[in-house]
């Protein structure tokens, strides 16, 4: 059974035994009740010390509380975030520069070079990517 979880902020799914793929789908994260579910049933589900690629192409803002918590509570091994332009590519760097991320974090606008990022770092290859 494929590992899936649905918030209110995001969809996650295992991409491989140790990696994940995060898509937001709000336009916003500033409700700091809804971040913190979403690290919880994530942890409860994948566990910790996973590798995510974590999409925020539709995010639009975040508040500072709620940057803080993902980057204090996350239990990532590495993070690739995968921004688009303006707003995410923004909120991207911001999370960077601001909140100082405790894990390995890059910026990335293309997915399989994010993929392969992670690969470096530790994370098992999808399936499809492994030669």
């Amino acid at each position: 059974m494929k590992k899936e979880v649905n918030t209110d902020l995001a969809r996650v799914w295992a991409l491989s035994p140790n990696l994940m793929k995060e898509v937001y789908y709000r336009t916003k994260a500033n409700d700091i009740a809804l971040v913190r579910e979403h690290i919880r049933l994530c942890h409860e589900t994948f566990g910790l010390k996973k590798y995510y690629i974590t999409d925020i192409r539709l995010l639009k803002s975040a508040s500072r509380e709620a940057r803080e918590y993902l980057r204090d509570y996350s239990g990532a091994a590495a993070a690739a975030i995968i921004v688009g332009g303006g707003l995410s590519k923004m909120l991207g760097n911001m999370y960077m520069s601001f909140s100082k991320p405790l894990y390995p974090t890059r910026i990335f606008r293309d997915e399989k070079k994010a993929i392969a990022w992670l690969v470096e770092q530790g994370a098992e290859a999808p399936k499809n990517m492994q030669r």
